[in-house]
């Protein structure tokens, strides 16, 4: 009788930690779906507002705002933060400054290996700046590489909180305490 009782104490707590993570609340699957549909269009939709300010003929903003998704936002979010999302799922607490910095890290970590790893040209430059010479990157380019990637961050960081807001923020978000 005891082995029972203990064995069913057991399934309860097991149950409870992978269905509501370690004693925190999981977000529903619907807001889960409908944050990976619109949170990487936060960020899209920042980075194509330069085809607002740059006085260029380049087609337009929905235009630059649908390349930037397919492109950017979609696939990151797709190959990079639905594995991040399943694998932090039940061993983190879904809070905001998680979520926002996990956005920032899986949106610049493609343009992460292909600055560090990806083909350069013979000859490249960027201004009055060279930034490839003999087909290896100088220091502006390194330079201009990693300014890149930190605007691409923050980028991220944007498309983390629209992902946190849209999927966990509530009522129930704002009258929990902060716990450690």
């Amino acid at each position: 009788m005891v082995v029972l009782g203990a064995a069913a104490a057991f399934r309860a707590a097991r149950s409870k930690v992978t269905s509501e993570g370690v004693g925190h609340q999981q977000p529903r699957r619907c807001r889960i779906i409908l944050a990976f549909l619109i949170a990487p269009l936060v960020p899209s939709a920042a980075a194509a507002t330069v085809t607002l300010v740059d006085g260029l003929p380049n087609g337009g903003y929905l235009q630059w705002l649908v390349l930037v998704a397919l492109i950017g936002g979609y696939p990151t979010a797709l190959f990079l933060g639905l594995p991040a999302f399943f694998i932090s799922r039940f061993r983190l607490r879904p809070r905001f400054m998680y979520v926002t910095f996990a956005g920032g890290l899986v949106a610049a970590a493609p343009w992460f290996l292909l600055v560090l790893f990806g083909p350069n040209p013979d000859m490249a430059n960027s201004g009055e700046h060279i930034t490839v010479v003999s087909g290896a990157k100088t220091l502006w380019g390194w330079l201009k590489g990693m300014r890149m990637i930190g605007g691409t961050f923050l980028l991220g960081l944007m498309g983390g909180a629209a992902f946190w807001f849209i999927s966990m923020w509530g009522p129930s978000t704002l009258s929990k305490p902060a716990q450690a």
